[in-house]
């Protein structure tokens, strides 16, 4: 029985999906599974996920009614025989060594979870932004250590033991935007032992004009945004955990349900101020003392500087900011 669960979701991407799947295919490690999950696609991916299968006896694939991305992953998880798996969305693609790697770590370490940093890529291959986590590495990570990752809780950055979500009947939603920030970490409350590598990006996130997070549907952004924290905080409360996490929690509505809505708004121009002005009063009645949270630690200087006039509610002056930023980026790229 193979060691690894590779799961993919697949919906009407049938331009990149042979990219991804390849990318598995060259692995060094080879003791793995591949789970392709179509996911309603409308396009020529569902033929394409039969092609891929019958040219490779380790891919197995689902064709399902459209769930969305959550909806495909638990349809393969609910399939899982592994002891490990890991996700890779359909349009990015990975490091031909990231799976001996993390299996090294995790046999060294009898890990839960592998943690390894991923890069984006333009479609051209060009890299950008590194996706990576503050938090030591080649170690077992600290219980402090471990609440840091609540700021980027992507599913594809890391390695799992199938027990976690097996053992912990943890399914992610169906049909929402977020679903990674209302179950990754949930998943983190049940690892023991978590270990980060220290090596190069392994995974090639993939930046495409049409994803979720470049689709400017404000009305839902803000409602999702909302509804993702609140579903995060309910888990908590119903499993007696939300005082003892709930700086972390508090920070999760900070970064997740003001900051970065914030952020994606004011990097295009319009009037977001009614969009503000919700965010602001959820983020009121959650939390108290916003500036005071210790997680703030975790921004960087400019998103630290946008928080604050964000709350101070000076949404001009984050239209400038954002404003001659984007300008500076274009330049440098002329």
């Amino acid at each position: 029985m193979p060691k690894i669960s590779v799961i993919i979701p697949v919906y009407n991407v049938e331009k990149y999906l042979r990219k991804c799947v390849e990318s598995v295919e060259a692995q060094t490690y080879q003791d793995y599974k591949i789970i392709l999950v179509d996911d309603g696609s409308t396009d020529e991916s569902g033929k394409l996920c039969d092609a891929l299968a019958q040219k490779n006896e380790r891919i197995t694939v689902v064709h399902q009614t459209n769930k969305g991305q959550g909806g495909a992953r638990n349809a393969a998880i609910n399939l899982c025989d592994t002891e490990y798996i890991l996700f890779v969305d359909s349009d990015d693609y990975i490091h031909p060594e990231l799976l001996e790697r993390c299996m090294g770590a995790a046999q060294k370490h009898n890990c839960d979870i592998v943690l390894f940093d991923a890069v984006s890529v333009d479609e051209s291959g060009k890299t950008g932004a590194l996706y990576d986590l503050p938090v030591s590495t080649n170690k077992v990570l600290t219980k402090s250590e471990k609440c840091i990752l609540s700021k980027n809780p992507s599913p594809c950055d890391k390695l799992y033991k199938t027990s976690l979500f097996k053992d912990n009947n943890i399914h992610y939603p169906e049909k929402v935007w977020y679903e990674d920030l209302r179950t990754i970490p949930k998943v983190l409350l049940f690892a023991d032992k978590i270990v980060k590598l220290e090596s190069e990006p392994l995974y090639y996130y993939l930046q495409r004009s049409d994803s979720t997070m470049h689709t400017p549907n404000y009305d839902r952004i803000v409602k999702e945004r909302i509804n993702a924290v609140d579903d995060l905080r309910d888990y908590y409360k119903a499993n007696n955990l939300y005082e003892e996490y709930k700086d972390v929690l508090d920070f999760v509505v900070i970064y997740h349900g003001f900051l970065l809505p914030c952020l994606e708004m004011y990097r295009r121009t319009g009037n977001h101020k009614k969009y503000m002005d919700i965010l602001f009063n959820a983020l009121k009645d959650r939390v108290q003392n916003p500036l005071a949270n210790p997680y703030l630690t975790l921004l960087r200087k400019n998103e630290n500087i946008i928080l604050k006039l964000a709350l101070k509610q000076r949404y001009f002056f984050i239209g400038c900011i954002t404003s001659l930023n984007r300008t500076l980026k274009k330049l440098k790229h002329n």
